[in-house]
């Protein structure tokens, strides 16, 4: 459903009562997440809600994924276009990062957030920066699409912080 609200309006009038839902506010990807208690910013104008389903599934590594959503062709929901269902599970947990190449092939400024992440891992910050760390536009692409299930993102998030405190 769609509403027209006011600014400032309060989360919990809009969504009512969810606990097991991840409320999040602009867009899928670059929005952040909202306590129902808390009321809309002043440029957010649309409210995402996606299920927490953090049920693991049995067997799930020998399933062909008829339903999952999936950047790569690992899985048979590639032949179909239909829409797939959307939750907040991670579907496995982090692993070490394999080198894919599927977040610099995504990224729409055209970085590479694998070799940013790894001059940020060994401290190495003017090399995060030639590689381009203060060009990232935070969309959450890059995490979507990693295989390893990296949070990239947050990565990239933390270390542009990092860098702006060391400049003050």
């Amino acid at each position: 459903p769609h509403l027209i609200i006011r600014q400032g309006a309060p989360v919990q009038g809009l969504v009512g009562h969810l606990s097991d839902k991840y409320i999040i506010t602009t867009g899928r990807f670059n929005g952040r997440l909202v306590d129902p208690k808390s009321h809309m910013g002043f440029f957010e104008n649309t409210l995402n809600i996606i299920p927490d389903n953090h049920k693991e599934e049995l067997f799930g590594f020998i399933q062909p994924g008829l339903s999952k959503s999936s950047v790569s062709r690992t899985f048979l929901s590639c032949l179909s276009n239909s829409p797939k269902d959307l939750d907040a599970n991670t579907h496995g947990e982090e692993r070490a990062c394999i080198n894919c190449g599927y977040c610099t092939s995504i990224c729409p400024v055209d970085l590479a957030p694998n070799f940013i992440m790894k001059a940020l891992f060994s401290d190495d910050i003017e090399d995060a920066l030639s590689y381009g760390l203060l060009d990232c536009c935070r969309c959450g692409l890059c995490s979507y699409t990693c295989p390893s299930k990296i949070e990239l993102t947050k990565i990239l998030s933390d270390g542009m912080e990092a860098h702006y405190k060391d400049k003050e």
